[in-house]
């Protein structure tokens, strides 16, 4: 939980040390009731652009479309290990042409064994750590 407001204070600080023509914000979060309105909420406060990506082209375009930029970061659909959909969200992410680095956002509440079970389950698209 609070992935796509990590991702907006992300980019909200690197805005100000690269101003706001650097940094652009794209979501493949289908699933959400209204998480496009929340990203793009956030994409007309920092006055950065934004753009929603439903398939790997769709998404290989719009990273495309900001090639220029210095940072672009892409919010996804928060869902647990077991989810039927996780597969087909992974599966877009490696697809994309464009080189993408992809970070493991988990809760630091989860006890030990959770944490291992989704990092397995996160594996095949190999996840950097943030620490």
């Amino acid at each position: 939980m609070g992935k796509t407001t990590t991702i907006a204070k992300l980019a909200a600080k690197f805005r100000l040390k690269h101003g706001p023509r650097q940094v652009a914000l794209v979501t493949v979060d289908n699933y959400r009731i209204a998480a496009h309105d929340h990203l793009f909420t956030y994409g007309r406060l920092l006055d950065v652009p934004v753009a929603i990506a439903s398939n790997a082209e769709e998404l290989r375009r719009s990273l495309q479309g900001f090639l220029d930029k210095k940072l672009t970061l892409i919010d996804t659909a928060g869902m647990g290990q077991h989810d039927a959909r996780l597969a087909e969200q992974l599966s877009m992410i490696k697809d994309c042409v464009i080189p993408i680095k992809p970070y493991l956002v988990m809760s630091a509440a989860n006890q030990l064994r959770g944490l291992e079970a989704v990092i397995r389950s996160f594996g095949s698209c190999q996840p950097r750590p943030a620490y």
